[in-house]
């Protein structure tokens, strides 16, 4: 359909470092972890017949997080950290 709604999806499928980047634009999708999901259902089955699964996780924004932090100054005594690396 030609006014229908795109969006870009960037894949980097390195051995070290496995990423997904979705535009975010709302005339396509509320939230872009909705194409992300469409996506991953869309890879279950010809990655299946490898024996092999996708697993997607959120990244942060590096502005959104330092914003979060202002916002909350004085008051944050712990932040942690969970690296999940690829196999």
């Amino acid at each position: 359909v030609a006014n229908w709604p795109k969006i870009w999806v960037a894949i980097w499928n390195h051995p070290d470092s496995q990423l997904i980047a979705v535009q975010q634009r709302t005339q396509a999708f509320q939230k872009p972890v909705a194409a992300v999901r469409l996506l991953m259902k869309s890879l279950e089955d010809p990655l299946s017949r490898h024996q092999l699964v996708s697993a997607t996780e959120p990244l942060f924004e590096e502005q959104v997080f330092w914003d979060l932090v202002e916002k909350h100054k004085g008051k944050i005594r712990k932040v942690e950290f969970e690296l999940i690396t690829p196999n």
